[in-house]
């Protein structure tokens, strides 16, 4: 029997599909971290909607509760910037 924590992996997925993983770009000036993001589901809805269901568990594979949208940011990168920057909420 499986469960929902069965198909998580700690490991950095450099392959294709949904959840591929890349190091963090640098000029974000990110640390390493203790947490983990992977990506379980996404969605586009044109003209622009876009949607992103996630999970965030510790270096462990546990599930990290009670986290709040404000604890969050989201980063984005135009064709013409050199590195990411906040997107505005």
């Amino acid at each position: 029997m499986c469960n929902a924590d069965d198909d998580v992996s700690l490991d950095l997925n450099l392959g294709d599909g949904l959840g591929k993983g890349e190091p963090v770009d640098d000029c974000l000036g990110l640390e390493e971290g203790e947490l983990v993001l992977s990506i379980q589901e996404q969605y586009t809805t044109l003209p622009g909607k876009v949607s992103v269901f996630f999970r965030v568990s510790d270096t462990s594979g546990n599930p990290v509760p009670g986290l709040t949208a404000n604890q969050f940011t989201i980063y984005e990168q135009g064709r013409n910037d050199d590195c990411f920057k906040p997107f505005p909420l």
